[in-house]
Formats: structure tokens, C-alpha cells, sequence
């Protein structure tokens, strides 16, 4: 009983802590925050792309567009 007791002050407290992070992202948004993470810059993309096209390696594209190379073939769709 007492541990049953325990869980249920646990699962109060887990849920407290979801509905404060919730609340805090709806006001972070309110304030004109950015969530996640950044995107990657379309040009640098596009340069490296244009790199690998003139018959660069991936890997050569991607360090001297300043990308990484999962990025490349995210977008380029090439197989590893």
C-alpha cells in the first residue's frame, strides 16, 4: 500500500513537471522564440551541391561549404 502510495505521488509530481514544460513553450513561442534546432543555410547547401556536381567528393563538398555531410545526402538524396 505504501508503495502504491509513492507511485501516485510520483505521477503527480512527473505530471506537474509536463505541464509546466508545456506552459513554458507556449510562452517562450508568445515571446517570439525559435524552437529546435537551426536550420541549415539553403545556400551552403546549394553550393555544395553545386560542388559535388563539378565532381567533388561528399566529403570535400561538405568542408568547403561548411556542412555536414549527412546534410548532403539528406538533401542531395544519394546513397552512403
Amino acid at each position: 500500500m505504501l508503495f502504491t502510495l509513492f507511485a501516485g505521488i510520483a505521477q503527480f509530481e512527473r505530471d506537474l513537471i509536463a505541464e509546466r514544460t508545456k506552459e513554458g513553450i507556449v510562452a517562450a513561442k508568445k515571446r517570439g522564440k525559435t524552437l529546435g534546432r537551426p536550420k541549415a543555410d539553403q545556400e551552403k547547401i546549394d553550393y555544395a551541391l553545386y560542388l559535388i556536381n563539378q565532381g567533388s567528393t561528399i566529403s570535400e563538398a561538405a568542408e568547403k561549404a561548411g556542412v555536414s555531410r549527412m546534410t548532403l545526402y539528406r538533401k542531395a538524396n544519394l546513397n552512403m
